[in-house]
């Protein structure tokens, strides 16, 4: 009888005891803020696109105006300005840059094509 109710007590206790065992940590994925910015002679279209773990995605549109030749860089540096904004709101949230991708291509004729991808991990 004290063999079986001492077993029994070390069995509740090593039992108990691993409810507090570390787990590994699940990986929450990876997000990414794409910025673009399409010009096409003296007009612009720029956006601030996020996608979630999930697939979800959120636009936020950046007013450019283009009147001249000058104002091309103004408005390419206004897109960036706002996906910084978002990658510096996400930091705050947890997620880090693990990397970004700038690509530039012409899309054909006059319009122009930059795109930058930041890719975040959540710690």
């Amino acid at each position: 009888m004290k063999k079986s109710l001492l077993f029994l007590g070390l069995t509740l206790a090593a039992a108990s005891s691993w409810a507090f065992y570390p787990k590994a940590a699940e990986p929450a994925g990876y997000m990414m803020v794409v910025c673009n910015f399409t010009l096409n002679t003296f007009s612009a279209d720029a956006n601030v696109t996020t996608v979630m773990p999930n697939g979800q995605q959120s636009e936020q549109a950046v007013d450019v105006k283009i009147r001249s030749a000058e104002k091309v860089t103004t408005g390419y540096v206004e897109v960036q300005k706002v996906a910084l904004a978002k990658v510096n709101e996400l930091t705050k949230t947890g997620w880090h840059v693990v990397s970004t991708t700038p690509s530039s291509f012409a899309k054909g004729g006059t319009t122009f094509v930059n795109q930058t991808v930041y890719l975040l991990e959540k710690n």
